[in-house]
């Protein structure tokens, strides 16, 4: 399952949760490839983690389009962020 929610105006908490133990071996600051993005770990347990994003400020940059928000996508391998 995939949320997102608003913490301010700038930021959103993308959610992941899994069936599996999917998060079991990471830590804080791992970044796990979601649908080719490389996004760093905020918070998370065995089946959830969640992941800081920034609402660009001046719109989108030329070539990005809008996505809609899915109930599941593709995790890749973490890798720690130190």
């Amino acid at each position: 399952m995939v949320a997102l929610t608003k913490r301010n105006e700038k930021e959103r908490r993308l959610a992941i949760k899994t069936a599996s133990a999917y998060f079991a071996d990471a830590k804080l600051g791992d970044s796990i490839m979601v649908d080719g993005v490389c996004l760093t770990i905020t918070t998370y347990n065995d089946h959830e983690a969640t992941f800081d994003v920034m609402v660009p400020n001046n719109g989108l940059s030329p070539g990005c389009k809008t996505i809609r928000l899915v109930k599941s996508v593709n995790l890749g391998a973490s890798h720690t962020g130190r």
